[in-house]
């Protein structure tokens, strides 16, 4: 019986982000991202509104930090930065940065490993 084995759900249990913790970076966790957040950080990422004489290297740290901005959170979900915090995220060192951003690609589903179990 289906009942006994699932826990019903609403929309707003729907809605709820889920989170992990974040490896080696003690007491941070990260969010799942809404679909408009998703596509607000993709839009922030994309080439036309980058600024252009940035470096490959610049443009994809600006896209980390975007995500890490958007995903890490306390273990109740809270958000750390608002998206108008931008600068205080690009003050976190680049190695905790890059923890958070990956371990957000992975629990989001956008990591290229992710990618591959869905084609």
């Amino acid at each position: 019986m289906l009942s006994n084995l699932y826990t019903p759900m609403n929309r707003n249990d729907l809605k709820k982000a889920n989170v992990v913790p974040v490896p080696g970076v003690p007491g941070v966790f990260v969010r799942e991202i809404s679909g408009k957040e998703y596509r607000n950080f993709q839009g922030a990422c994309s080439s036309s509104k980058v600024d252009l004489s940035l470096s490959d290297d610049d443009r994809n740290l600006r896209a980390v930090y975007q995500l890490v901005n958007l995903t890490a959170c306390d273990a109740d979900g809270r958000r750390f930065w608002t998206d108008t915090e931008m600068g205080d995220t690009e003050e976190l060192p680049v190695v905790r940065a890059k923890a958070i951003f990956e371990t957000a690609l992975a629990h989001n589903g956008l990591s290229p490993d992710a990618e591959k179990k869905v084609n």
